[in-house]
């Protein structure tokens, strides 16, 4: 998932945009299905949405970092098995 900053034309005849975009838009853009998925924010919503996506990142980090020890901690787990682990013939 993503936030996007970009500029885009507004449509409206007249307008300054016709000739380069000129409006600043915020877009979160994601994949499902293998398609890519753009949402439009509103200003209004445009801080609040940039708070959430910040503590989204934030936590998806967390959770990486958590499997990559828990990872880490099932190798230790099966090597220290193998190490106590006394075969009989």
């Amino acid at each position: 998932m993503k936030l996007r900053e970009s500029l885009m034309k507004c449509g409206k005849k007249g307008c300054r945009c016709e000739q380069e975009p000129i409006h600043p838009v915020t877009r979160l853009s994601r994949w499902e299905n293998g398609k890519l998925i753009n949402k439009l924010i509103r200003v209004a919503d445009r801080e609040g949405v940039r708070k959430l996506f910040n503590n989204y990142r934030k936590h998806k980090q967390a959770i990486n970092e958590f499997v990559e020890i828990n990872n880490k901690e099932k190798e230790l787990l099966k090597n220290m098995i193998k190490l106590k682990t006394v075969k009989y013939e």
